[in-house]
């Protein structure tokens, strides 16, 4: 008579783990982040946050000079092209001689 054999496959035993030799350091969380970002993480929060600006400057402004370019609605494209022209070249009431025109103005005004 043949054995009954059984559908269901024998569990497998786990691996196995290594255990981690004594003496080998598992890094702290101020470590990994070492690791990750190169630089220690920093005890003052406006130190962490401008090392957070830095990091992310680059694909910001290319989101930024993007949505000048393409975005669907004209307000954000209108909005985004004036953010990047006042910050490159300064807002043009910055530029504008107009305390010397209402002078001259002025001038012309009392003789």
């Amino acid at each position: 008579m043949e054995e009954a054999h059984s559908s269901e496959p024998e569990p497998e035993e786990p691996e196995p783990q290594p255990e981690e030799p004594s003496g080998e350091h598992t890094p702290t969380a101020d470590e990994a982040f070492e690791v990750v970002h190169g630089y220690k993480p920093s005890e003052s929060p406006e130190e962490m946050a401008k090392m957070i600006l830095q990091e992310n400057l680059i694909p910001s402004v290319n989101t930024l000079v993007h949505l000048a370019v393409y975005a669907e609605s004209d307000r954000i494209r209108l909005e985004a092209a004036r953010y990047v022209i006042e910050r490159n070249l300064g807002k043009l009431t910055d530029r504008l001689p107009l305390g010397d025109m209402w002078e001259q103005l002025f001038k012309e005004i009392r003789s």
